[in-house]
């Protein structure tokens, strides 16, 4: 004698959705984001570096009013304000 079939139905429930059913997307991990801004950034021509500050290059930015006082915590504004004096120097 054999035994019965273990599973029943099987056939229904192996049914698939189609791969761009916006319901079975994941969202993009922190990973995917990262690499897609670098994509984009390379895309549009732009370099990021790190680059490493005191407080007395953070004070020059203020004095010379790259950035604002309130701004001094802010890594953005901070990178904008170098950002800004670069191109300014550039246009020199």
């Amino acid at each position: 004698m054999t035994p019965p079939p273990l599973a029943t139905g099987t056939a229904r429930r192996s049914r698939t959705w189609p791969s761009n059913s916006k319901m079975l997307q994941r969202p993009p991990s922190r990973r995917e984001l990262r690499r897609r801004r670098y994509r984009q950034r390379r895309a549009a021509g732009v370099a990021v570096y790190g680059v490493p500050l005191t407080g007395t290059e953070i004070d020059w930015l203020v004095r010379m009013e790259w950035i604002d006082a309130s701004e001094v915590a802010d890594k953005a504004a901070v990178g904008e304000g170098i950002a800004r004096m670069l191109a300014a120097s550039a246009r020199r």
